[in-house]
């Protein structure tokens, strides 16, 4: 079952593999990224850092979903991670299972040129683009939030 999807631009790093994985007992780690996938080099650093125990897919957002839709991975627990609001609706769109999302930590590296963004926490900043992308996101899934380590309070961003 998917646990959750989280939208983070560092994709795998240690947040995610040493509290997230942890909190919620992960079997398998998804990244959801085109770029990722197509880029050999990126893809095996990714992978290098996913902890031993826990499988790892990286794939393009098709790919992603053909294998989260897949009736086997009812019996996993699957944590999936994009780095863009775009690529989790494109996601979600296609994975109507995804109810959960957590846009975790966003527009710090990714569009650094885009000067007029707007803060909800001091680690999500978002664009007119991505604010769209959100807004769709937070009518089609249960729970829209932004939560950097599982000990921090949830922010909802329903309302958005």
């Amino acid at each position: 079952m998917i646990l959750t999807l989280r939208v983070d631009e560092r994709l795998v790093h240690g947040q995610v593999v040493t509290s997230w994985t942890k909190n919620l007992s992960v079997t398998h780690i998804v990244v959801a990224n085109n770029q990722a996938a197509e880029d050999k080099i990126q893809s095996m650093t990714l992978k290098m850092a996913v902890p031993s125990g826990i499988k790892s897919i990286i794939a393009t957002i098709e790919d992603a979903a053909e294998t989260l839709n897949d009736p086997r991975a009812e019996a996993l627990k699957i944590f999936v991670v994009c780095n863009c609001p775009q690529d989790a609706l494109s996601l979600v769109k296609l994975v109507p299972s995804i109810q959960d999302v957590n846009i975790a930590n966003y527009g710090i590296v990714i569009k650094p040129e885009v000067k007029d963004k707007t803060a909800f926490t001091k680690r999500v900043f978002c664009d007119e683009d991505d604010l769209q992308c959100v807004r769709e996101l937070g009518g089609m899934v249960e729970e829209l939030y932004s939560q950097t380590l599982p000990t921090s309070a949830k922010k909802s961003l329903k309302q958005i």
